[in-house]
């Protein structure tokens, strides 16, 4: 970056949680129906997710149900909170016609535009968090166990099988269960590299999987303390 005439960030550590990826099934699919045609990506999509959709359960949280279409009603409030013309303009947001008025926290029109450019099938997350690790970075993947559309089992598959320097030592690490004052948290893997393998000669980055049990998409909302001491971990 210096040598580019970039500011270098001081990068220690970072965290990914609610990763979306592409079911093994779909993506098979896909490849077979045409997976250069957005309306193949659309349709093999909806018939693997129709069968869930018709529980009526949250897809953030199975422990719950959606109400009118709204599965989490505190974002109500953070919609009202965020749409106040006072809090746009503290934010800087565009105060411009063009820019719609109301503060959105899921677009479908956002949603969309990902599912038509097939955005689902093209992952770039594992090469840059390969990258990190190799350069010293710590990283933590973290997924509430009761989170359908970014369950645990997706997430820990992608981290056992991201490739990086520490990829079969980490795969080796038998995933057990973590405390929080004497009460089962969830469960976990890390493993830690001694040194990085990008040549610097600073030490190896850290990769950490872990769950949090009793909580969904919003983890921090339904775990707090839990939450607090994992990030502090």
């Amino acid at each position: 970056m210096v040598e580019a005439g970039l500011t270098p960030i001081n990068l220690t550590s970072v965290m990914i949680v609610n990763k979306r990826f592409a079911l093994p099934l779909f993506s098979f699919l896909v490849a077979e129906n045409g997976a250069n045609h957005p309306a193949s990506t659309n349709t093999t999509l909806s018939a693997i997710t129709a069968p869930f959709w018709q529980t009526g359960l949250n897809p953030y949280d199975i422990s719950i149900s959606c109400i009118e279409a709204v599965c989490y009603p505190e974002l109500l409030h953070t919609r009202q909170y965020l749409s106040l013309p006072s809090i746009r303009t503290k934010l800087g947001v565009d105060l411009s016609p063009s820019i719609p008025t109301n503060f959105t926290s899921c677009s479908s029109t956002v949603g969309q535009a990902f599912n038509l450019a097939q955005d689902i099938l093209q992952p770039s997350t594992p090469k840059y968090v390969a990258g990190l690790l190799e350069r010293g970075v710590h990283v933590l993947v973290y997924v509430g166990d009761l989170d359908w559309i970014c369950n645990w089992r997706g997430n820990e598959k992608w981290t056992i099988g991201l490739e990086w320097s520490g990829q079969r030592e980490f795969g080796e690490k038998v995933l057990r269960g973590w405390e929080v004052e004497g009460r089962r948290a969830g469960m976990t893997r890390s493993f830690s590299q001694e040194g990085g393998s990008d040549g610097s000669g600073g030490g190896g980055g850290r990769l950490t999987f872990a769950t949090v049990e009793g909580a969904g998409h919003m983890v921090p909302y339904n775990r707090p303390k839990e939450s607090l001491v994992m990030v502090q971990r």
